[in-house]
Formats: C-alpha cells, structure tokens, sequence
C-alpha cells in the first residue's frame, strides 16, 4: 500500500526526475507552477494532441525514457540533476511490482509522451458501497485513440469504451451510457465507492500528465481527501484535474488477460506460464499472455522472510528474460529462413532464365 507519506515524496521527486527539475526543498513547485511554463506546456500538449489524433504513429523509448518513482535522498537528487537527463515516462507502483522492461517500452511507442496519460488496465471499481474487486473490467477508463478494435470479437468488451488522446473525466462522462456519473461528473470515492488504479499492478505516467498536472495540486488535493491509500489518492486528483485512466486495449478485449498483473492473488500464475513455456509446453494463449506482460505484483507480505520475496522476483525476471531471448532467437531464424527461401527462389529464376536463353541460342543456331 503506497501511504500519503510515501505520495508525497513519490510526487516530489518523481516530478524532479522527470522534468529535470531539481528543488531548492523538497516541497518546490512542478513545471506547472509558472505561467509561462504552463502556456508552453499546454501548446506542446495542443500540438502533440493533434499530432496523434492524425494517426499511428511510432515513439521510440529507450531504459533511459523511463523512471521508477519511489522515494530517494537529497543526495540522489543532486546527481539526478547533475546527469541532466531527460525522462518521458514514470513507472508508479508498489515496492513489490516487478516490471518487464522490454513489454514496457514495445508498449510505450505507441504513445506520445508529451500528451498526459495514466495508463492501466488494472483498477479497483465498485459502483455500490462494499463491492469493490480488482482488476475489475467495469471501470470507466479510455482506449487509445488510434488503437483498431475492429480486429477483435465486439461480444468481448464490457462496455463502449470511448477513444481519447488524451483520455479526459469529460469524455468518459459524456459517453456514459451506464448512468455511472451524475451531471458533476463526480468521480466515486471511499468508503462509499472505489475507482482507482491498483498501486500493486502499477501505472504508467508521462511527462505530459506531470506538465499538464502541478505538484502543488496534487499536494493540495490529496491533503483535502480521505481515501485509502496512494493508488487511490493519485488517481482521485487526477480526475479531480480532469484526466482518466488510458487502458492499453488488448485486455479490454481478453477478459481473462491482464497486461498490468493478472490479480487479485495469482502471483504464481504466470511463473507457471514461463515454466511451460520454457519447457516448449506454451500454446498461443499462452504466448500472447506472456509477451504483454508488463507487470507482476509479487504480494512480498505473504512470503515468510523479505528474502524469500527477494529470491522469487530474482527467478521470475531470470524465467522472463529467458522466454524473450528464446522469442529473439526464434524470431531471427524465421527472417533467416524467409531469407534462404527468397535466395532459393531467385537461384532457380536465374537457372530458368539461363535455361530459357540458352534454347534460344541452341534454336538461333539451327
């Protein structure tokens, strides 16, 4: 459970980290907290908007594009500033979420980091009191605006999901066709209601979500909240600010799939899957499951000793690394084969043309 504490200084650094801004206090303002910068960033976000609404278009990410937002001293600080470098995406999640980096940043270049996204497919929803579950595929949230449902069984969606770059609270309100919001669009809150990202599943947040998003609201907000937890806090003021959750659209169509953890407890189902997959066991569900992976929540409380949670998260990311190299590997034979097949084709259009020239030359002859 991420506390308000823990929120507090998340937000702070994460901000710094991202923004190659460093504090004189821990407590300064984001990039938003000047006019000028907060005009620049909303024509940034305006052309940005623009520019995807157009079309699909490719983002390159690289382990440099993404931070991990946890907590870290004055001293990491500084030398965070001192590398100068710039972030586009910020991992949030509990200090047990396991992340596959290589689904991450395959996931992450089909969005643009300068428009404000909070992207899951993981949420806690309960529209009555006392019925909450997670991951629940209920929640309100937004599918990319560019993303192409029509390859996929219309029978499997829970809802009409709308489309949004960025997803906005007014957009999920307004094509509210379940009676879930009231004229205010008021989100649910605890205890009489939940919608929120799981902490332990984890987020995705961009640069633009942090522009778009000052640290001194946030701070504001989640002092004038009673909620549960950080997960709750954060996705509470950031509807309060007018953005919603992104689902990345493949388990909006796959019930049984999760890209952000399969919850609510199976943390061993998917160290099986690699298990099988390992031993040449994985069908195609299997296949696909495992390669948009993004992330695990290993629920580190349960095990006996920290360290026992330690050596499972050593022995899954091993397993995952595993199955992707396997994945490379298998994957390069096949462009090798395609290859020697071309190779075969055109030697034996070169030998029929031969062939065909030299009839021609024995027929010239006669």
């Amino acid at each position: 459970m991420i506390t308000k504490a823990v929120l507090y200084a998340t937000l702070t650094i994460s901000t710094a980290l991202l923004l190659d801004i460093l504090p004189a206090s821990v407590q300064a303002q984001s990039l938003a907290a000047s006019d000028a910068a907060t005009q620049s960033a909303q024509a940034k976000l305006a052309a940005a908007t623009a520019a995807q609404n157009a079309g699909r278009k490719k983002y390159p990410v690289t382990r440099e594009d993404i931070v991990v937002a946890m907590p870290v001293d004055q001293a990491h600080l500084t030398v965070a500033h001192a590398s100068r470098v710039w972030r586009k995406w910020l991992l949030y999640g509990d200090d047990d979420t396991v992340w596959f980096m290589e689904s991450v940043m395959r996931l992450l270049q089909d969005f643009d980091p300068d428009l404000p996204y909070f992207i899951t497919d993981h949420m806690w929803w309960a529209s009555t009191p006392g019925r909450a579950s997670h991951p629940n595929p209920e929640a309100p949230r937004c599918l990319p605006c560019d993303f192409d449902d029509s390859k996929f069984d219309q029978s499997l969606k829970p809802f009409n999901a709308p489309k949004g770059c960025p997803c906005t609270a007014q957009l999920i309100c307004e094509t509210d066709d379940r009676g879930i919001f009231n004229q205010y669009c008021d989100v649910p809150k605890a205890p009489m209601s939940t919608y929120s990202m799981h902490g332990g599943a984890g987020g995705i947040i961009s640069v633009g979500m942090l522009r778009a998003v000052s640290l001194d609201y946030m701070e504001k907000c989640v002092k004038s909240l009673y909620s549960t937890g950080g997960d709750a806090f954060i996705s509470i003021c950031t509807w309060q600010a007018g953005y919603a959750m992104t689902d990345p659209g493949y388990s909006f169509f796959h019930p049984d799939v999760n890209m952000f953890d399969p919850g609510p407890e199976d943390r061993m189902g998917n160290m099986m899957k690699l298990v099988r997959a390992l031993d040449h066991r994985c069908d195609d569900i299997c296949q696909h499951q495992l390669t948009n992976m993004l992330t695990l929540h290993v629920r580190s409380r349960v095990f006996p000793q920290l360290e026992d949670a330690a050596q499972f998260i050593k022995a899954i990311i091993g397993m995952y690394d595993v199955f992707m190299e396997n994945k490379r590997i298998k994957a390069a034979q096949a462009v090798a084969n395609l290859v020697e097949v071309d190779s075969t084709a055109a030697a034996a259009a070169v030998a029929a043309e031969a062939a065909a020239l030299q009839a021609d030359v024995q027929v010239s002859l006669c």
